[in-house]
């Protein structure tokens, strides 16, 4: 038996990787992060354009500003920034600004390694679940905050509650 070491690696002739992103069965975005702009969506599979409410076409070359609202593209681009600078994965939850669906999403931002050594421009954002503890502790703050607004509600007095 040979060792692994000395297996030559033969290359992949008959792979796609741009199949294999465009069939991810994830929403799933490129962007590239410039200095002081908003981040620019320079690929996106179908899923993507779906969460989105778009198409692929319309959301390619956009900035983030045109598809999400202003706390949601500061923390993208804030998010994008770190993981160039870390070369670490980052998530950051967002909302579309004209969601198709009633959603929200979590993403993991990977930076992008273009050549090694150099500083990459890129960060591949991909769709996640949200994780049991994430979603254990959305619902006892939903559960909270109903329970807050009965008792204001039973007390007659003029309070407002909201989730911020």
């Amino acid at each position: 038996m040979k060792h692994a070491s000395s297996r030559q690696r033969s290359p992949i002739t008959d792979f796609s990787f741009e199949s294999l992103f465009e069939q991810y069965p994830r929403a799933r975005m490129v962007l590239r992060v410039e200095d002081k702009a908003p981040c620019r969506i320079v690929q996106s599979n179908k899923l993507a354009a779906d969460f989105l409410g778009q198409t692929e076409s319309d959301i390619v070359g956009c900035f983030t500003t045109d598809l999400f609202d202003s706390e949601g593209t500061d923390d993208i681009c804030h998010a994008c920034r770190k993981a160039l600078r870390s070369g670490k994965p980052v998530t950051v939850h967002v909302t579309p600004k004209y969601p198709a669906v009633l959603s929200d999403e979590f993403f993991v931002l990977n930076p992008v390694q273009v050549k090694k050594g150099h500083q990459s421009q890129y960060v591949d954002m991909v769709a996640t679940t949200a994780s049991r503890e994430t979603l254990k502790l959305k619902r006892q703050r939903d559960e909270a905050l109903n329970l807050m607004s009965c008792v204001f509600d039973a007390s007659h007095v003029g309070i407002f509650v909201t989730d911020q």
